[in-house]
């Protein structure tokens, strides 16, 4: 196992085999000196399916980012549309390892207005809107 310590945060991070194809990590926390820390609480760091999160901030002025989740390795695209269905911009076009991600999207560029981002992976696709105000 690999150890990573923290003194200063009083956390202690183990890594732990791979089981089903998950990295899985040990986490054990140390409360404070002369305390018992917890027994272990195991947190997985690969989602368990595909998700799209809400764009934050939004409203946004310029800059906002999109999280997503990707479960297992996967083509994923995702994609910036104004309201009469144009493909503004393309922001993610590639393979992805499973886990938790985020890209930023720049709209110094484009005016005012609601904008559509959709993302598709595998046979998942899932749209969401975000606005822009300058």
């Amino acid at each position: 196992k690999e150890q990573y310590k923290s003194d200063e945060a009083g956390i202690e991070f183990l890594s732990a085999s791979l089981a089903d194809k998950k990295e899985m990590y040990e986490l054990e926390k140390s409360l404070a000196k002369g305390t018992t820390p917890p027994k272990e609480e195991t947190v997985s760091l690969i989602p368990d399916k595909f998700k799209l999160y809400q764009a934050y901030p939004n409203p946004f002025n310029p800059v906002t980012q999109f999280g997503y989740a990707v479960p297992t390795k996967s083509q994923v695209r995702i994609d910036i549309y104004d309201l009469r269905g144009r493909l503004t911009e393309t922001l993610v076009n590639q393979v992805k390892e499973p886990g938790n991600y985020q890209v930023a999207w720049d709209a110094s560029k484009y005016p005012s207005g609601v904008y559509l981002y959709k993302i598709q992976a595998g046979t998942y696709t899932e749209t969401k809107k975000c606005l822009l105000i300058k």
